[in-house]
Parts: C-alpha cells; structure tokens; sequence
C-alpha cells in the first residue's frame, strides 16, 4: 500500500493543513527535522485479513487461572546488574507477591532479525508451555504499583487478546518539494499544551515495551504467522531504516484493522511512562509500570519515581483551587 493511499484512507478527501496548524512555528520547524517523523506504517496485509476472520474467544474469569499460569517476561541480552538491578529487584517482588512466574531470557531463536523480535517468540514460546497471561517488560521497564495485580486488567478486559497502550501523535508537515503537506507520526511534542497546534493523538499506535497477551486463538494465530518460516514476515521491518522500533511496526501493520475487536487500550499515563515521557497525553504522574524508554538513565527508577510523585501533588493542589 502507497503511503499516498494511506494518506487519503486517513485523511478523507487528502491530507491537508489541520485548523490551527502553524507549519512556520519553531517548534514545527525543529520537529521536522529530527529522526522520530515516520510515515504512517503500511499494514500486514498477509497477516491481517486472516485475524479478520478470527472471532472472540469464551474469556476464562482470573479467579479460574492459577497465579502460576501467569507470568511476568523480559528479554534481554544486557547484562542483569548495574543500571538495570533495580527494575529486576521491582518485578521480582511483584511477581512474589502475586505468585506469578517472573522470566528474563536472552535465548536467541530467531538469529537472522533484530533482537527486537525475540520478545514476540518468547511470548509464543511461553504459551505453548502454558502460561495463560504474559506481561511482557521491556529491560528497562518495571511494575511500580505491586498493588494492582494483572488479575485486574485480566477482568476489565476480559475477552481482549492484548492489552497495551497508545504512544504518539499525528502531525502535518511540509512536502520536501512543492506545495503539498504529508502526514506523519511522531513521540516528541511540547507537553504544554496538552494537545498542540498543528498535532492530533495517534489513535493506535501500540507501545510494545509493556503488553499483557492473554493466550487466546487471536494472539496465538498473530505470533503463529508473524513467525512462521523463522519470522520471514518480519524481514521488511527488520530491513526498515526509517522505522520508529521494529516489532512494535510489525504489530501494528498485522492489528491495525482488528485492533478495536480484539485489543484493550489503556491511557499511557497509567499504563507506562515516566515523568519527562513526551508520548502521553496528560501528565504521568501514578502508572502501572515505570518504562523509562529512550535515552535516559537506566538506573534512575527512584528519580522519576520522585519526579511523577511531584507532579501528582502538583496536579492534585491545581485542581482543589479550581
């Protein structure tokens, strides 16, 4: 599919300058310029137009699963000390507490891609061995509300194969050449205002750092045929240099037309963020997981910890003076 389809699919008549958009502004200007602009991804469509025709499953109530069919994932190949111990030490205690199996593999099982795609077959691989959930952590990514067991999310959604957040935004920028405008996605927005001129909230752009799979006839088919023939599936967004991260590209070209059958979305900035995270829409001020994606320090979990405690009192005394 052309990206120039694609735009028209999005944008009805064609894309054009949004109300309010100010292509001339600094911030626009500097936004155009930087790495994380992507085009809108192309869907799987192989892939897709068979989970079309997968239908709900009878969802299992979590009084039903055994906590020890449940587990708590990360796959890695940076060492488990130093800057990462802390996120270790976190998930551990959560999966203690709810007796849930806590996992950190760095086993390769698909060589020929980016290690990116080594999560997606660990998951499938815990399925098969029986896990009824899988939370799936990025490394630098740890539960910080041990209250809250997966049970939760499990009963809120139940009937959902994956349970993820929304990360991004969706702006207009200038054509390279000529008078046209072209639509792109993007992380980096000014947090004030919530939303900017000029940019629109992503309405589906899974973040795969933190994703709950329930093992369901929906999640195993999509893992099943995204990494059939040693994931060669996968090889136009393993070859992709312009693309935002790899997996996360590929699940959303295989979902994007399935998504709101089959999908649980939960607000990033209670899901995963971190304080100075630029991707949710409101301030992250109380999530489930601490995801301190990027480049930022791996080993400054009580830091930001600190940062969305401040910004929750903050935000609390704004609204008692309203």
């Amino acid at each position: 599919m052309s990206v120039a389809f694609l735009l028209v699919t999005l944008c009805g008549s064609g894309p054009h300058e949004p109300e309010g958009a100010t292509f001339g502004s600094p911030w626009t200007k500097h936004l155009y310029r930087t790495k994380h602009l992507y085009r809108p991804r192309a869907p799987n469509t192989e892939v897709a137009n068979v989970l079309q025709n997968i239908g709900l499953d009878v969802p299992t109530p979590s009084s039903e699963v055994p906590p020890s069919r449940i587990a708590v994932a990360t796959w890695s190949r940076r060492p488990a000390t130093l800057s990462l111990t802390t996120q270790l030490e976190y998930n551990q205690r959560y999966c203690t507490r709810h007796g849930y199996v806590c996992v950190r593999e760095s086993q390769q099982r698909l060589p020929n891609l980016r290690p990116h795609f080594e999560k997606l077959a660990m998951v499938e691989d815990l399925f098969v061995t029986g896990s009824h959930a899988v939370l799936l952590l990025d490394d630098d990514a740890c539960v910080v509300r041990p209250e809250v067991p997966l049970q939760h999310y499990l009963d809120v959604f139940a009937g959902d194969s994956m349970i993820l957040s929304s990360l991004g935004w969706q702006t207009f920028v200038p054509a390279p050449r000529g008078d046209g405008v072209l639509l792109r996605e993007t992380w980096d927005v000014p947090k004030t205002p919530y939303n900017p001129p000029g940019f629109q909230p992503s309405p589906y752009t899974p973040n795969t750092g933190v994703v709950l799979f329930v093992n369901t006839t929906y999640t195993r088919t999509l893992l099943r045929l995204l990494l059939a023939n040693k994931g060669s599936r996968l090889t136009k967004y393993n070859d992709n240099n312009e693309a935002c991260c790899f997996e996360q590209d590929a699940l959303l070209g295989a979902t994007m037309t399935t998504w709101q059958k089959h999908i649980g979305m939960v607000p990033a900035r209670q899901w995963n963020c971190h304080a100075r995270d630029l991707n949710t829409y409101g301030r992250c001020t109380n999530p489930f997981v601490l995801h301190l994606a990027g480049h930022i320090a791996k080993d400054a979990v009580e830091r930001y910890l600190n940062l969305s405690r401040t910004l929750l009192r903050q935000q609390n005394t704004a609204a008692t003076q309203e």
